[in-house]
């Protein structure tokens, strides 16, 4: 079931590439950007990493933006790890943290996402290729954003495979006062 704005965050826990370990609670008083994507390989996903990394940079944030991926965390060192993320990125394996959040899977948003050949190919030049899949490869992406009080202002569950919630939004959570 997705998640509905105003809602509290279901509680989580996910050990960061770097061995640390991040949860609900300890995140309790800022604010903070937690991430589902496919596997470590998915080229849409590095992408969409990358650009979160110059965003995160950029507004100087403080492990403010949490990333989940559904492949084990030997995999995620060898795919997402290759792009030394500034910011926490996990493994939910058993997709325990997906189904708490509502993060689903969907042939169809699979079908249009593999057709969006210009996010393809932006990903392909930054040397993020199609690779072996762990977990479902229809998993839809879902990004939300999470107050200070741990309650969701922004729960945004992607159309397709290659869709995430705008960055101008993002930027503009974090901006906020």
């Amino acid at each position: 079931m997705k998640l509905e704005v105003g809602r509290k965050a279901p509680d989580f826990e996910i050990k960061s590439l770097d061995g640390a370990v991040y949860n609900l609670k300890m995140m309790t008083g800022k604010k903070f950007m937690l991430s589902f994507y496919r596997y470590a390989s998915c080229p849409f996903c590095n992408l969409r990493v990358s650009f979160l990394m110059d965003l995160h940079k950029r507004l100087n944030l403080d492990n403010q933006m949490i990333g989940i991926f559904q492949s084990n965390e030997e995999d995620m060192m060898t795919y997402v790890g290759r792009l030394s993320p500034e910011f926490p990125i996990g493994s939910d394996y058993e997709r325990k943290y997906y189904k708490a959040y509502g993060v689903d899977t969907s042939l169809m948003a699979y079908i249009i996402g593999a057709m969006r050949l210009n996010t393809l190919l932006k990903a392909y030049k930054k040397g993020f290729h199609i690779s072996r899949s762990m977990g479902p490869r229809t998993t839809v992406p879902a990004d939300f954003l999470i107050d200070e009080k741990g309650i969701i202002t922004d729960a945004y569950y992607g159309h397709d495979i290659s869709d995430h919630l705008d960055l101008e939004i993002v930027e503009e959570f974090f901006s906020a006062q």
